[in-house]
C-alpha cells in the first residue's frame, strides 16, 4: 500500500521530469487524448466538471431517451464542423441549481437558452404561435 510519502515522492519526481521535459509532456497528453481511450476519459471529465454526471451517466440518459432530444423527440441532426459527425445531444440543466434534466437537440437546447429557462415565456410563446397556426 502506497503511503501519502510514497504518493509526495512520486509527484515530485514526475513534476521534476515534466520541467526537464516541457514538450514530451505536452505530445504525450495530445497523443493520449487523441486515442479512444483518452476520448472518452476526456469525455467524461469534461462532463464530471460541468454537470457533475461521467460519460456512462450519459450513455444511460440516451439510451432511456432512446437517442432523441427530450424535447421535441427527434435526433440530432447538427454536424460537429471539425469532426463532420452528426453532434451529441446536449446535457440540458438548471442553470441556478446544475441540476441535470435530459439530453437535446442543439435546437431545444438553444430556444430553452434563449428563453432564459423561463417555462412562462415559452408557454406565452407556444400559445402566440397555435394562434396564428389557427388562422391559417
Amino acid at each position: 500500500m502506497r503511503t501519502e510519502k510514497d504518493r509526495e515522492r512520486s509527484r515530485r519526481n514526475a513534476r521534476a521530469w515534466r520541467l526537464r521535459n516541457p514538450g514530451k509532456e505536452a505530445e504525450a497528453k495530445r497523443r493520449y487524448r487523441a486515442s479512444p481511450k483518452g476520448r472518452v476519459a476526456s469525455r467524461s471529465a469534461d462532463l464530471k466538471k460541468s454537470y457533475g454526471i461521467d460519460a456512462d451517466e450519459y450513455e444511460r440518459m440516451f439510451d432511456t431517451q432512446k437517442g432523441v432530444c427530450a424535447v421535441c423527440g427527434q435526433p440530432e441532426t447538427v454536424v460537429h464542423p471539425v469532426s463532420k459527425k452528426v453532434a451529441r445531444l446536449a446535457v440540458d440543466h438548471n442553470h441556478q441549481t446544475g441540476a441535470v434534466r435530459g439530453l437535446l437537440c442543439m435546437s431545444c437546447n438553444m430556444m430553452i437558452g434563449h428563453a432564459r429557462e423561463d417555462a412562462k415565456r415559452l408557454l406565452k410563446a407556444a400559445m402566440y404561435l397555435m394562434r396564428y397556426e389557427q388562422e391559417q
